[in-house]
């Protein structure tokens, strides 16, 4: 009698990985929307891993799209509002130029708070330890 092995390779799966560290397997493609909505989190995925003389080795991040569809094969990482905001600050061009001509400001009681649309495109560098943790993704 020996170990009873199956000769059938495991079928592919989607990895989701939570900030407690905890991993969520799915079998089948599904969209950001779905798991943004279940989570109240932004979907990122790994787009390069580099190595930096200062900093060691940085992972870029990509924010997907609500309408991307999470693939098989893939590890997929959960973001806080948080670290997508720091994403959208860091996108936009600082302006020093202050304008006089602009007398009123827009104020509103409710505190801002990103769509999924408005979400550039963009790349966002952690450093991979952090990945590896997950403690907190830092924003490098």
């Amino acid at each position: 009698m020996g170990s009873c092995l199956s000769s059938e390779s495991t079928p592919p799966a989607l990895r989701i990985r939570h900030a407690s560290g905890r991993i969520e397997w799915k079998f089948k493609a599904v969209s950001a929307t779905r798991v943004m909505k279940k989570t109240g989190l932004f979907v990122a995925h790994v787009a390069s891993r580099s190595t930096d003389r200062l900093n060691g080795r940085v992972v870029h991040l990509r924010v997907l799209k609500p309408c991307d569809t999470l693939v098989l094969g893939e590890t997929y990482y959960l973001l806080t509002t948080d670290v997508v905001l720091n994403l959208v600050a860091a996108a936009e061009p600082h302006s020093n130029i202050e304008n006089d001509d602009d007398d009123h400001e827009e104020t509103s009681s409710a505190p801002w708070q990103p769509s999924p649309e408005s979400i550039p495109e963009g790349i966002i560098e952690v450093e991979e330890a952090s990945l590896e943790q997950q403690d907190v993704i830092t924003v490098v």
